[in-house]
């Protein structure tokens, strides 16, 4: 990515996001499938984040310890204008995908 990306990639899933039901920081689903990876000038990996677009949680490596608390629409369209194929890029792929974890939650549930 271009620098202008990079600093727009971070402005916005540095912002607290405000819309309600864009995110849900205390969310259990987390099962990100979207991965960002940070390279050194070496070509060597020196720090990632992990985004659910599912619940809107995420992870970082330990150098990139942060409250990520993104808009996943916000970044699902950053990553649309970049070029950037995700995990789940379609409405139809995303009512899919729920139905999938509503119904491993509903097994996980009868257990």
């Amino acid at each position: 990515m271009k620098e202008t990306q990079i600093n727009e990639l971070f402005d916005l899933i540095k912002i607290h996001c405000k819309v309600e039901g864009d995110v849900a920081p205390n969310s259990s689903c987390y099962i990100p499938r979207n991965l960002i990876l940070f390279y050194n000038n070496e070509n060597r990996i020196i720090g990632h984040i992990e985004l659910c677009f599912e619940c809107g949680t995420s992870e970082s490596s330990n150098n990139l310890r942060e409250n990520w608390d993104y808009c996943k629409d916000d970044v699902k369209d950053f990553f649309k204008r970049a070029g950037i194929k995700y995990f789940v890029d379609s409405k139809e792929k995303e009512e899919k995908e729920r139905l999938f974890l509503d119904s491993l939650k509903t097994k996980k549930n009868k257990q």
